[in-house]
């Protein structure tokens, strides 16, 4: 069974509802769960810091200047879908200035590079914690549509959002040895 079936049908699983051999099978779970899936795998991805969907990329420069306020402006990756800039030029402080615009990053900045965060495709790379979090989050978009109950869908849907936090946190144990200073911690961590 593929990482994308497997994921439709824990979500299926929770919902109480038959499970499905594949997404493009035909029958009405199948259909419902294909419908949204790609979007709510996206959407779950875009929820957080995943570290098997942080990448680096070296962005080149356009030959377009903006109208005002930045000198340069860079393409986004667009494979994989660059979702959330994390970090430009290794600059976690936020000293260097830049802005998001579109699929384009402008900054007075000549060379660029980011980390950021991928609408990653292949389902079978993502760590367990998000495959589950997306699975439950699935679980809570399919579930009126399936069983019309609104008591389960709300059930489903603080589930969800009562995971998010500790899987991001238990995902995010691993990731880096960069020794954030408390300045760092102070002026960008909001509580």
């Amino acid at each position: 069974m593929s990482g994308s079936t497997a994921i439709a049908n824990q979500a299926l699983t929770l919902v109480g509802a038959s499970l499905i051999s594949s997404l493009t099978e035909g029958t009405e779970n199948a259909n419902i769960v294909n419908a949204i899936f790609n979007d709510v795998v996206k959407q779950t991805i875009a929820m957080g810091n995943w570290q098997t969907t942080i990448k680096r990329a070296t962005l080149t420069q356009t030959t377009a200047t903006p109208d005002w306020g930045y000198d340069y402006q860079f393409q986004l990756p667009t494979d994989p879908l660059c979702l959330i800039v994390l970090e430009v030029n290794d600059d976690v402080k936020g000293d260097i200035p830049w802005e998001i615009s579109g699929d384009k990053l402008f900054t007075n900045q000549t060379t660029i590079k980011i980390r950021y965060v991928a609408s990653e495709t292949n389902i079978g790379i993502l760590g367990p914690l998000l495959q589950m979090t997306i699975a439950h989050h699935l679980a809570w978009k399919i579930s009126y549509k399936i069983t019309g109950d609104n008591a389960l869908a709300n059930r489903l849907r603080t589930e969800f959002f009562s995971l998010m936090p500790t899987a991001m946190a238990r995902d995010n144990i691993q990731g880096s040895t960069r020794d954030l200073s408390s300045d760092y911690l102070t002026d960008n961590v909001r509580l």
